[in-house]
């Protein structure tokens, strides 16, 4: 109604909205982004790992959830699978949308009401003619007990696929424009991405050494990292590459900047502040409710001529040996050399999950308010001693 800012259906404080219904600040929101894995190689596991993702989901439990690499398996959307998975095992209610590539889209789940709003190719057609690796992007609005919050899901375009710094600067600006067209509700807007800024060197240590990363602090937001490679266990490459691994691999990685969070400028005389603690999500192994067997150094291979295990095949996708008949329940189910994994990572990515709170900004002073208030300041200071006689005075 005209006057309110936020309306939680209620009349009780206490709950974000006052009887008021003007909003209780600071309002606290946990976040959580991840990147499900679609489909690296044929028998990905992808039911376990949806099953493991959500008891991560459980044990954080967000207020909002961003997904990249959203699929269907049998009929009903990963997202939507991890909604009923959170409702049936955990008793947790979460609404979703989703949205982009049916083979490899983004969603948010959402304690609260969400809806979607406008969905563009990242870039567009006619912005960028020839690109390597398009991707989509979308606004979905959440109903939060502060009133409508914009945010922000996506998925940046791939090194394998020919994507390099210089095309995700393109795919930044587009973003940027596009939030900047689209963003409208009261509060800033939030974003979560897998922004696949790793290139598995020493410089990703430091978040911010990222030219297309660099383009959105300077835009006035900050990234909330924590995110960070799944274990990577390719015969030729351990520094944590995020497709065709095992995903039974003990062995983890330590790089950073895959997945994001990042928060917007103030807006409205509003402002997102990091409260914590920032930490990496559904960052080790748990128990594989269905266990394989797998090799600890599995064989590079071309074809199955090429494995030189008794029992083993070549997995085309993954490049890699594998147990022909992989189920076990222990170790002497396996062929020789193999192991019968009891344990199986829910994807090949670290998310990322914090916690922020909304308060009202304070803004930055200008140079005329910072000279009136030096001024101020040194009349008090001169006129300190009197004024301290004169409430003893008066006391």
């Amino acid at each position: 109604e005209p006057g309110e800012i936020c309306d939680d259906g209620n009349l009780v404080a206490g709950d974000g909205c006052d009887t008021a219904c003007a909003p209780e600040l600071p309002f606290a929101i946990k976040l959580v982004n991840f990147n499900l894995l679609h489909q690296v190689f044929s028998d990905n596991d992808i039911e376990d790992r949806l099953a493991l993702t959500a008891d991560a989901l459980a044990t954080s439990a967000p207020d909002i959830v961003t997904l990249q690499e959203v699929t269907v398996v049998d009929g009903t959307s990963t997202s939507q699978w991890l909604i009923n998975r959170l409702a049936d095992h955990h008793d947790l209610d979460y609404f979703g949308v989703g949205f982009g590539n049916p083979a490899a889209g983004q969603a948010v789940l959402s304690r609260w009401p969400v809806e979607l709003f406008e969905v563009e190719e990242l870039p567009t057609e006619a912005s960028a003619p020839s690109f390597p690796d398009r991707r989509f992007f979308g606004r979905v609005q959440v109903a939060s007990p502060l009133g409508l919050i914009d945010v922000y899901a996506l998925h940046f375009c791939a090194g394998s696929q020919g994507c390099d710094h210089e095309y995700r600067s393109t795919q930044t600006e587009a973003v940027l424009a596009f939030i900047e067209a689209t963003h409208a509700s009261l509060y800033p807007y939030l974003v979560g991405a897998d922004f696949n800024a790793h290139r598995g060197t020493d410089e990703d240590a430091n978040p911010e050494n990222d030219p297309p990363i660099d383009i959105w602090l300077e835009a006035g937001h900050i990234a909330l990292f924590d995110g960070g490679d799944a274990p990577c266990n390719s015969p030729s490459d351990s520094s944590g590459c995020t497709s065709s691994q095992e995903l039974r691999a003990d062995s983890d990685t330590t790089t950073r900047r895959i997945d994001n969070i990042m928060t917007a400028p103030e807006a409205n005389g509003y402002a997102w502040r990091e409260i914590g603690p920032t930490q990496a999500f559904a960052a080790s192994a748990s128990a594989d409710p269905n266990p394989e067997c797998t090799y600890d150094s599995p064989t590079s291979c071309s074809l199955t001529s090429d494995c030189t295990e008794a029992g083993s095949v070549c997995n085309q996708q993954s490049g890699t040996c594998e147990p022909e008949s992989p189920a076990c329940t222990s170790n002497d189910d396996c062929p020789a050399a193999a192991t019968c994994g009891d344990t199986l990572w829910a994807s090949d990515h670290h998310g990322v999950e914090t916690q922020i709170e909304l308060t009202i900004s304070i803004p930055e002073p200008t140079a005329a308010t910072s000279s009136l208030a030096m001024l101020l300041t040194l009349s008090l200071l001169a006129a300190g001693p009197a004024r301290r006689t004169r409430r003893g005075a008066t006391r």
